[in-house]
């Protein structure tokens, strides 16, 4: 077992049939294309933040990506929804935001759109997702038993489970039983590295 919840999955997925919302995997898209934050600026927020005493954990997760992504391929399609009359990248915000700082100029995109506008879109090539199976592929190939949690069209349980306003209908992503492209510990390499001195503090990204 990978995904521990594949009925839900496969109920969401007949829900998207229902209201003629299409999933299309863009492979190669250009991230230019898909107008994320600056990527500066979100690396400087969030290593402000764990500077001034905050939050460590998006600033870990940014350097882990950081590590990570130098090496390996990226091994999730990003998540793009339609929010208003633009498309919405969540889950994906952190890892554009390192591979732009890393040069990468490429990535995966699942686009999950109404039919009537997918295809002003401008990404590139792409395959037509047609099960909830192809949808997991990229998920089940780590290895790491993991749940989908995922969004309607309307503010919906997942929102309110998480606390969070609902931003794009029919937008998921992936919650994991154990971390899967890390396993470094945040607090073992804050008593190893707190007292290093760094010329740039966004040498931070990698000490």
């Amino acid at each position: 077992m990978h995904c521990t919840n594949k009925k839900d999955v496969a109920a969401w997925w007949q829900e998207l049939k229902n209201k003629d919302i299409t999933i299309r995997r863009y492979t190669n898209a250009d991230i230019d294309s898909l107008g994320s934050t600056n990527y500066k600026i979100v690396l400087q927020e969030n290593l402000d933040e764990w500077l001034s005493g905050g939050s460590h954990t998006t600033f870990w997760h940014l350097k882990q990506l950081m590590i990570n992504l130098k090496k390996n391929n990226v091994e999730i399609p990003v998540v793009a929804t339609r929010l208003g009359d633009h498309m919405f990248v969540d889950p994906g915000g952190s890892r554009l935001a390192v591979l732009e700082h890393l040069g990468t100029k490429n990535i995966d995109v699942d686009v999950i759109y109404p039919k009537e506008h997918i295809d002003k879109l401008q990404l590139g090539d792409y395959l037509n997702i047609e099960s909830y199976q192809a949808l997991l592929e990229p998920y089940e190939k780590i290895g790491v038993n993991y749940s989908m949690e995922m969004c309607y069209d309307v503010d919906c349980m997942t929102c309110r489970n998480n606390n969070v306003i609902h931003n794009g209908a029919f937008r998921y992503s992936v919650t994991w039983d154990s971390p899967w492209f890390y396993v470094a510990d945040y607090h073992d390499w804050y008593e190893q590295n707190k007292d290093t001195v760094v010329k740039d503090i966004m040498d931070w990204y990698v000490v």
